[in-house]
């Protein structure tokens, strides 16, 4: 079981969170196939108030992906970070320790608002895939990513 944070402090043990969540990581990285992966998703608020999530940014994904076992990466919500963030940087760390494992490809004017990928910032997408094209060019393949898009319902 994975939890979602707290709400006041003392009412958690955040490095016990921690341990909770390899133990169950490791479980859930044990029943996989050969050909799945496991794709731990960061976001640093929501919906707790305090110690927002056990995996509040792209650090702590990676860390625990690492602690998990080699079918487990990093997932990118573009839509999961704080105003004026650089996401494509983030995107070119993971791609170079070859933990970008997939995205979440929205954007979001407030919070976590799931609108439609490059309708507030439509350069930001040119900018994440010169990222991922320029390291499959560095690297002379493609990296090995699964998408899954936000459609707009309108």
């Amino acid at each position: 079981m994975f939890t979602d944070g707290s709400n006041y402090p003392g009412t958690a043990n955040m490095r016990q969170h921690e341990r909770w969540f390899e133990e169950g990581l490791r479980g859930a990285h044990e029943t996989l196939a050969p050909d799945q992966r496991l794709l731990i998703e960061y976001k640093p608020f929501e919906p707790a108030f305090y110690h927002h999530k056990d995996v509040a940014d792209w650090g702590m994904a990676l860390r625990l992906a690492k602690a998990a076992a080699k079918q487990a990466s990093v997932l990118v919500d573009t839509g999961h970070h704080y105003q004026s963030q650089n996401i494509e940087q983030i995107v070119s760390w993971l791609l170079d320790d070859g933990m970008l494992g997939g995205f979440h490809l929205n954007d979001r004017r407030f919070a976590d608002d799931d609108t439609t990928l490059g309708s507030i910032d439509p350069y930001q997408v040119f900018r994440i895939f010169h990222e991922i094209c320029f390291c499959g060019w560095e690297i002379g393949g493609a990296a090995d990513i699964a998408i899954w898009w936000t459609r707009a319902i309108i």
